[in-house]
């Protein structure tokens, strides 16, 4: 009694303790595990040795069936000995010796197999004589009736017998194997049974008892945890406000209450998944907004916004998709199909309700619109393209860029219009594209370089001077005039690196020039107003070798307007102080007064090529340019006719009092390596 009193303390007590049941329950799920691991290893061993089992009964099946047939097969083929039965009967034997071979391998497995197939009588030396016999009829050796006598019968005989015999001898031992698989396997279930029992005694029972215990303990905690999880619940859905509101916002504009631009991005891409072809979208541009903003301060600037969204949502139309997707850029989204004739009524329709007058505090406010139309009905629609597992993405990426490009040349065109998206301006913006990387490669390769057109004195028409005009040896597309790469060369700023590569370029020519016998006077380089506003422009320059009077800087009528402020200023007066000579280009077309020409201190003033075109035939242009001259007289300025393109213009500008001239009936530009050559031959003199 006192012993099943500890046997039970030590039960009830010891075995309680967490510590110890966890290290009885390892040991028994480790004696599990083992069991299962060793009855899932023997399973698939059983499964392997089974499997080959029923490979080796059905292959010695197989071979007697062969054997069989190989009897026959040689019989036929000794009746009649025809190419087709040679080659049965090669293919019978063939299909016969890789049986016996496959089958005499097995048999090295057990004892019984080996019994069958060693030996002098076994069946091995059977069945390689009767393979023998056949080869013998197959390759035609003497006394073929004893060979195929001997197939015969072995294969109807002691052979065929001894197969069956083996056959069976492989069923056999596939038996014992799942005798001895079926015992594994009970031993091995057995085991985990009682693995499981001492599990029950040693484990679950103590564990129970513990478990009643802490019961009554988690049922307080889970009360109290209730109470905190209402209390999570609460603080949940208040977070759960603030995220719906935070995502309703982060795609609408606070100031206008449209969507923004990734609330109509989201849109355009859901409509285009349904359906991508009823869809137009027209990206609107507040012309003059700027201005209005700069002058009344950003409280009128907003209100302007507010008018321009609440008249956008008045004249879009019903199902249109209205969003600000910039400053002061906004975005309608169509889907009812509409065509190019209601697009267009509908956007002039939008114009005509942004350019009407708006009060804000009092002040009454006019603004425009310029508006770009992408319609998912044309033919070079982004919405046509290729599908793919993205397409909706990437056709509304491609919607919107389309509609920018229209924006663009609306704006191009004068601004306060419509243009709609076609595949030229595609190809335009992606030449503008290329030619902007290419640019940014080539620039730092010497790509950009001057060509000359050289100008000469009226009187005596000797060479006095050159003008570098900026060319693009493009790799690929040959050589391109400035209209094609200056504006791409300005929205990158390098205006400024352009201007003085060429200058550099220009200083070493004309050296190379007088060193080949050619003396021109002066070269003249075209300078943008950002290069002259550059506060380092003068210091950029000091190290140059300019002689004075040998370099012109040409600026244009229309952009020194601004030249006498701040940096361009100093630069001018500094320009003049080094001998570097002020030409005024396009004289008679910008909008400068005299005052400021006088104030530049110009060395000459080049006559535009539209005012002197016209001379020849036109005596009230002559009279235009011949006070252009006199104005330069007045200011002590050289006069330079530009465009002077036929014999007839070089004796009117002449008789008109221009001092140099300029035009393809004297030259026509030229790169740098051209010039001596020509100024020794002389032709113009030829044909001027």
């Amino acid at each position: 009694m006192k012993r099943r009193r500890m046997g039970a303390g030590f039960l009830d007590a010891a075995s309680a303790a967490p510590a110890v049941l966890w290290r009885r329950y390892l040991l028994s799920m480790a004696v599990i595990v083992a069991a299962v691991f060793a009855v899932e290893l023997s399973a698939r061993l059983n499964l392997e040795t089974g499997r080959e089992r029923a490979l080796n009964v059905a292959e010695s099946a197989r071979q007697e069936a062969r054997l069989r047939r190989l009897g026959d097969t040689a019989r036929d083929f000794t009746e009649r000995p025809t190419l087709a039965g040679r080659i049965a009967l090669g293919e019978t034997l063939t299909l016969f010796e890789r049986g016996h071979a496959a089958l005499l391998a097995e048999s090295r497995r057990a004892a019984a197999l080996r019994a069958l197939f060693d030996g002098p009588d076994g069946l091995d030396v059977a069945a390689r004589a009767a393979a023998g016999d056949a080869r013998r009829l197959l390759i035609g050796a003497p006394d073929p009736a004893a060979a195929l006598a001997r197939l015969q019968t072995e294969s109807r005989g002691a052979l065929a017998f001894a197969m069956r015999a083996a056959a069976a001898a492989f069923q056999a031992e596939a038996a014992r194997d799942m005798r001895r698989a079926e015992a594994a396997r009970t031993a091995t279930v057995a085991a985990v049974l009682a693995a499981l029992l001492l599990q029950a005694a040693f484990v679950v029972r103590p564990g129970l008892r513990a478990m009643r215990r802490a019961l009554a303990g988690l049922r307080r905690r889970g009360a109290r945890l209730a109470r905190m999880r209402a209390a999570a619940m609460t603080r949940e859905n208040a977070l759960r406000a603030h995220v719906r509101r935070a995502e309703r916002l982060a795609r609408e504009d606070a100031l206008t209450g449209l969507a923004n631009r990734q609330g109509f991005h989201e849109a355009l891409r859901e409509r285009l998944a349904r359906d991508p072809d009823g869809v137009a979208v027209l990206h609107i541009d507040l012309e003059r907004f700027r201005q209005v903003n700069d002058a009344l301060g950003q409280a009128a600037g907003d209100g302007v916004l507010r008018h321009a969204a609440e008249a956008l949502r008045r004249h879009a139309g019903a199902g249109a998709f209205i969003a600000r997707v910039g400053g002061d850029e906004f975005a309608v989204m169509t889907v009812d199909g509409a065509g190019r004739e209601a697009l267009t009524a509908l956007a002039s329709r939008l114009i005509g309700a942004l350019a009407l007058p708006v009060a804000v505090d009092g002040e009454v406010c006019r603004v425009g619109a310029s508006i770009g139309v992408a319609d998912g009905r044309a033919p070079d629609a982004a919405s046509r393209s290729p599908t793919s597992p993205f397409a909706p993405a990437t056709r509304a990426a491609q919607t919107l860029a389309e509609a920018a490009l229209a924006l663009d040349a609306a704006r191009r065109a004068g601004g306060m219009r419509s243009a709609f998206f076609t595949s030229d301006l595609r190809a335009r913006a992606e030449r503008a594209r290329r030619l902007s990387d290419d640019l940014l490669a080539g620039l730092p390769r010497g790509e950009i370089a001057p060509f000359y057109q050289p100008q000469f004195c009226a009187r005596t028409l000797r060479i006095v001077g050159a003008e570098a005009l900026a060319r693009w040896r493009h790799p690929e597309f040959g050589v391109l005039a400035p209209a094609e790469f200056l504006p791409i060369a300005e929205e990158l700023d390098l205006l400024g690196e352009i201007d003085h590569a060429i200058l550099v370029t220009a200083l070493g020519d004309r050296a190379q020039w007088r060193a080949e016998g050619v003396a021109v006077d002066r070269v003249s380089v075209n300078v943008s107003m950002r290069r002259l506003q550059d506060e380092g422009l003068i210091e950029s320059l000091r190290g140059l070798d300019m002689a004075r009077g040998t370099v012109a800087f040409e600026l244009l009528e229309s952009s020194f307007l601004d030249a006498r402020c701040g940096a361009a200023s100093w630069n001018i007066d500094t320009l003049n102080e080094m001998g570097v000579e002020i030409e005024i280009d396009d004289f008679g077309t910008g909008h400068a007064s005299i005052a400021s020409v006088m104030a530049v201190r110009p060395r000459r003033l080049k006559i535009a090529r539209e005012l002197i075109m016209p001379v020849v035939d036109n005596p009230r242009q002559r009279d235009v340019v011949r006070a252009l001259v006199g104005i330069g007289r007045t200011l002590g300025c050289e006069i330079v006719a530009e465009g002077v393109e036929t014999p007839e213009h070089v004796a009117a500008v002449r008789a008109l009092g221009c001092d140099v001239l300029q035009g393809y009936a004297l030259a026509r530009p030229m790169a740098g390596d051209a010039v001596a050559g020509f100024a020794r031959e002389g032709a113009w003199l030829r044909t001027a």
